[in-house]
């Protein structure tokens, strides 16, 4: 059995984070939560693989400030960012612009479409 991509789940809202890592799960991927970019940080490793998954929605700027500690650090992962902001979305995009965008609400299948785009990290 070939082992599950990994995606790293960071959002600071519950419902969000835990609907999504149960949304991937079902879908066969290993979901790992962290409710801030600070979590994921302090046990981040460059040899990670899979993807990272944010919110850029979080309180202040703590999507730029995770992303550019994660690139600081040399953790390289496709990222997946999760927006309802449109001025939030701009902001990541002009200094990350490897990034991904995932709108919210989204369904499952606009989830797993970016999770297949993703630098070949994916199932």
């Amino acid at each position: 059995m070939a082992p599950r991509t990994a995606v790293y789940v960071i959002d600071d809202d519950d419902a969000i984070r835990d609907a999504v890592c149960t949304l991937l799960e079902v879908c066969g991927f290993a979901a790992l939560a962290y409710a801030t970019g600070a979590e994921f940080l302090r046990d981040a490793s460059p040899a990670w693989a899979g993807y990272l998954l944010t919110d850029a929605d979080m309180t202040g700027r703590a999507c730029l400030e995770l992303l550019n500690q994660v690139k600081a650090r040399g953790i390289a992962m496709p990222v997946i960012v999760m927006f309802s902001d449109l001025r939030k979305r701009v902001a990541v995009a002009r200094r990350h612009p490897d990034a991904m965008f995932l709108d919210k609400p989204f369904t499952a299948e606009d989830l797993l479409a970016c999770l297949g785009a993703g630098n070949g990290a994916g199932k």
